[in-house]
């Protein structure tokens, strides 16, 4: 799950991916963080809610400048390997 995640602030953050395909992937991962679906095992608030996280939290977080992601996206790695 963290996985995951990691993955859509990867994208989010447009620093996952060929660079022509960046914004496609960011775009694509903005819509999964905003879609609420509790029914798909690996949807935005599940995978939130699996993490022990707060999904409308998160949300808030990620769908601000993609600059500020890389910070996030730094301790959410560090936290990986350490975990």
């Amino acid at each position: 799950m963290r996985a995951v995640l990691a993955d859509a602030i990867r994208c989010l953050a447009r620093v996952a991916g060929r660079p022509s395909d960046r914004e496609k992937l960011a775009r694509a991962a903005r819509r999964w963080v905003m879609t609420m679906d509790a029914t798909w095992p690996y949807s935005f608030d599940n995978v939130c809610l699996a993490l022990s996280l707060n999904p409308s939290g998160v949300r808030s977080k990620l769908l601000g400048e993609p600059t500020a992601l890389r910070g996030i996206l730094g301790r959410l790695e560090e936290h990986l390997l350490t975990a």
